[in-house]
């Protein structure tokens, strides 16, 4: 990637925290871009580009949970138009107990919100889809049953994108119903039960990741961690936003040749999935 090369951009999710980090490093370090800032507010999203003060940044309405909004905010591009999509729009719920209700909400979200989002703007994407993951959703697979690991590996060959999708289900009703059924997080312990429902769905996007990536080739799917960063998400704990905003950064600014589809990176380096 030449200076000269002028990129389009959209990040989901980007009126605050790794999201918004995100565009202030591209537009800073590349100024001539057009950066898209989705936001599901209209408010906070004009909030935060007033902040950056860049007339090449501009807002996006999308609330990745609804068709409608997503359908809208397509019809402002063309095909091809979009350089680089970074899927960065995530919830935790942090400090509520997990029910079924409560982790299908955090999957709406974290991970059918990508799906319906690629389902409409993937052909408008001319380069790479990014997703960012992370770090819990690899530590989510660790700590499951070897059976659950291998169906989170299976996503490297044979797991179709149902398959995954009915799984999520058989989660949110296991929640539900106190079965563990070696799920990771499922616990009395009410702190391990929050951080596994956002790691359990962090586990399934990776799993999404690998799927899309193995179904298609003409653009090259890959997730990223920022590591633990501090954002309202975690309350403010971790390494500087920067660094976290800069891992995700990195992968729109690679060489192809530095980047494989379907695979997962952090700070500049691949790292390996879980299973």
């Amino acid at each position: 990637m030449t200076e000269t090369e002028k990129k389009t951009v959209l990040v989901t999710g980007a009126n605050k925290g790794i999201g918004f980090e995100v565009v202030h490093q591209l537009i800073t370090r590349h100024p001539d871009w057009t950066i898209w800032l989705g936001a599901r507010s209209r408010t906070k999203g004009l909030e935060a580009i007033e902040k950056l003060n860049n007339n090449n940044v501009h807002l996006l309405e999308l609330d990745v949970t609804s068709d409608d909004s997503i359908k809208a905010a397509a019809n402002q591009f063309k095909e091809n138009q979009i350089d680089y999509i970074i899927h960065n729009a995530g919830i935790a719920h942090m400090g509520k107990k997990h029910t079924g209700v409560i982790a299908r909400d955090i999957f709406e979200t974290n991970f059918f919100g990508i799906q319906k989002v690629d389902k409409i703007f993937l052909p408008l994407v001319k380069s790479r889809s990014i997703i960012v993951t992370a770090r819990l959703g690899s530590n989510a697979v660790r700590s499951s049953s070897n059976e659950l690991q291998k169906f989170f590996a299976s996503a490297a060959d044979t797991l179709t994108i149902e398959e995954l999708n009915n799984k999520a289900e058989q989660y949110f009703n296991d929640l539900d119903n106190d079965r563990e059924n070696d799920w990771p997080g499922i616990s009395n312990d009410q702190s391990l039960r929050t951080f596994g429902a956002y790691g359990v769905s962090k586990a399934f996007v990776d799993a999404y990741g690998r799927i899309l990536a193995r179904i298609q080739s003409r653009i090259k799917i890959i997730l990223v961690q920022p590591g633990h960063t501090q954002t309202e998400l975690n309350g403010f704990t971790g390494r500087p936003l920067k660094e976290g905003g800069a891992s995700v950064v990195w992968t729109i600014e690679a060489k192809d040749d530095e980047v494989q589809n379907g695979r997962m990176y952090f700070d500049g380096n691949e790292i390996p999935f879980a299973a």
